[in-house]
């Protein structure tokens, strides 16, 4: 009984990460993906921060790519192949590649709706390079942006010599000539 109970447990113990690894992919991957979406949704709008400080695993660069690349220009970018690589399928999807010591430690792919961040980043990024990145919230997603987003900015003061007049009737505000 124990023979039979030792021969068929055996497969199922041995065949159960196989099969995990086959429908979840690498379990390092996953594990940094989700904490990485919490991290960056944890952001408080308004500040500024880094990858470095953002990013809550350890990683040496973090890649962009452009739509539509495919899975052999990525992995000559990177310098190696890895199952973790997925190709984007439409437009407005995010995708992102953390890498460390050859090895992809994290792989987003998904729409920023979904995931509930986007990440403006271009090309590489080396850790250590400290580039500041501006989050914002919009639409429900945490944005960040490597420039300070737009404010309004104060009216411009009127040119010296002209005022704002009242052009009668309407309220409507016209520029009035210089005085001479």
């Amino acid at each position: 009984m124990k023979k039979k109970l030792l021969l068929t447990g055996t497969p199922a113990i041995l065949c159960g990460p196989v099969l995990g690894y086959a429908l979840v992919g690498d379990p390092l991957v996953a594990w940094n993906n989700l904490r990485f979406g919490r991290a960056i949704r944890s952001l408080a709008p308004g500040r500024q921060t880094t990858l470095e400080q953002a990013v809550p695993f350890s990683w040496e660069a973090a890649y962009r790519f452009p739509l539509y690349t495919d899975r052999k220009e990525m992995e000559k970018a990177i310098g190696f192949s890895s199952p973790s690589i997925q190709e984007t399928v439409s437009e407005g999807v995010v995708q992102l590649l953390f890498v460390k010591e050859g090895r992809v430690v994290a792989s987003v792919c998904g729409y920023a709706e979904r995931l509930g961040y986007q990440i403006a980043l271009t090309g590489k990024t080396v850790a250590g390079e400290n580039r500041v990145f501006f989050v914002e919230r919009m639409n429900e997603a945490t944005r960040l942006t490597p420039e300070e987003p737009a404010r309004a900015s104060p009216p411009a003061a009127p040119a010296r010599g002209h005022r704002p007049a009242f052009s009668g009737g309407r309220g409507a505000l016209r520029q009035a000539p210089p005085r001479p």
